[in-house]
Order: structure tokens, then C-alpha cells, then sequence
């Protein structure tokens, strides 16, 4: 399963969120909310490599992916088969 770590009122959170539901696959991504009013989690910083900046993708096998363009290439490709047309 895939997770993404996001603050939901940023846009380029929201991104990630409008391909998924445009594509009709919300379901084969998990969003867990980031209460930006508190330090990061150790977990999560270690997960990033100690940056903060959102979103954040975490993939099985520890492999994590940052920037939310990256994040959208690979969720077009992988998730969604693609950018064409749903």
C-alpha cells in the first residue's frame, strides 16, 4: 500500500489527491495528515531523511519519494496506468 503524508489544505497536497479522484483510484493510496502546529514525528523525519516539506510518498520496501511533481509522475504511471483519459 501506498502512503502519502500531507497537510490536506495544501495545494500541493491537494494535487495528489485531484489526479486520484479524477482517475477514480482514491482507494490505492493512504493520506495520514501532518499537524503542522507540532514538531514532525521522529518517525516520519526519519522516513525524509530529516526535511520536513510535504507531501511525502512511502512505498513498501522503505522506499520513500518527496516533491509533489515526482510524487504525481509516479502516481499517473503506476496507480493510474497513465495519464490518458480514465
Amino acid at each position: 500500500m501506498i502512503t502519502v503524508f500531507h497537510i490536506p489544505v495544501c495545494p500541493f497536497c491537494q494535487r495528489l489527491e485531484i489526479l486520484l479522484a479524477l482517475k477514480g483510484r482514491q482507494s490505492e493510496v493512504t493520506f495520514e495528515v501532518v499537524d503542522i502546529t507540532k514538531p514532525r514525528d521522529p518517525a516520519l523525519l526519519e522516513l525524509t531523511g530529516g526535511t520536513t516539506a510535504l507531501p511525502v510518498m512511502a512505498l513498501d520496501g522503505g522506499r520513500t519519494l518527496k516533491e509533489s511533481l515526482v510524487l504525481l509522475d509516479f502516481l499517473g504511471d503506476v496507480v493510474c496506468g497513465g495519464f490518458g483519459l480514465p
